[in-house]
């Protein structure tokens, strides 16, 4: 045990930078000439009783942690040691304000980005104020189906956490918000995962945890025109036949969402299918 560890104030010292909070305490830990082995003093002297542990918060200042213990030998002669004691932050800097761990769950970074994809046309923006749905000069949908560039807006949400579980969050994956979002109504906003990055904040180890959403304010739902080659009567399947030749159609033909054949001008039918599950978004 050591004879004695007293606390020199007079090297105390106090370093904040754009990342990071230190301060340093020092101490001089003496023992007797019988206690240990010279080769094994400098060790005791960084467990001595007096001395702060691995871990330990500054006395006076929250939130930072002993990370970094020195020790030296000191010029007052034989068994004599100098302690260096070195606490840091274990949050981090954000426009020049210290986010500590305890305020994780709560601190986010929101950033948004476009998000580019090729899908079918279902109507022309020809007029936006009156689209029209996209048929053939006889009114039927085209055998190959019109494709163009659309671009939804992306949205990334940074959050830190001291713990992950991939199991937890898997299920989420390419699934819709079931009830208001952020704002935005439900089936508008795709939750497409979750990045998880194991990162050091002083002595701590966390996550950086990155959520990727897509948004479409007219949502999720596909959209396909209303086509086939049967109607639906009396709840039955009926094969639709050509007027002309009174033979089974070999073309689809427009249906008028109800099951029935599309009356001869009237505007084509797009109907609206569920294609992700929809969920209360994860943790957001």
């Amino acid at each position: 045990m050591a004879t004695s560890v007293i606390e020199n104030f007079t090297k105390k010292s106090y370093h904040r930078s754009p990342g990071s909070l230190t301060m340093v305490r020092a101490f001089t830990v003496s023992f007797g000439p019988t206690d240990f082995t010279l080769t094994r003093e400098p060790y005791e002297a960084a467990i001595a009783v007096g001395i702060p542990a691995y871990g330990a918060e500054h006395p006076d200042i929250k939130l930072i942690y002993v990370n970094d213990k020195i020790v030296n030998v000191s010029d007052r002669g034989p068994h004599y040691f100098e302690v260096i004691v070195t606490y840091s932050s274990i949050g981090f800097m954000k426009n020049n304000c210290e986010i500590p761990v305890s305020l994780f769950g709560n601190y986010e970074e929101v950033s948004y980005f476009p998000v580019a994809s090729s899908e079918m046309i279902d109507k022309s923006i020809a007029d936006p104020k009156k689209p029209k749905a996209i048929t053939n000069s006889s009114g039927e949908s085209y055998a190959t189906p019109i494709n163009r560039d659309f671009t939804c807006t992306g949205m990334r949400i940074i959050k830190y956490s001291l713990t992950y579980n991939p199991e937890k969050i898997e299920p989420y994956n390419d699934s819709v918000n079931k009830n208001t979002f952020r704002g935005r109504a439900p089936n508008t906003v795709l939750f497409k995962g979750l990045t998880a990055d194991p990162i050091q904040m002083g002595t701590i180890d966390c996550w950086k945890k990155t959520y990727e959403l897509y948004i479409r304010n007219d949502g999720w739902k596909r959209r396909i025109l209303d086509e086939g080659y049967n109607e639906r009567i009396d709840g039955k399947l009926v094969p639709i036949v050509d007027d002309k030749t009174g033979e089974k159609v070999t073309v689809p033909q427009l249906l008028n969402g109800k099951g029935r054949k599309l009356a001869p001008g009237a505007e084509p039918v797009y109907n609206k299918h569920v294609i992700f599950e929809e969920k209360d978004l994860p943790g957001l």
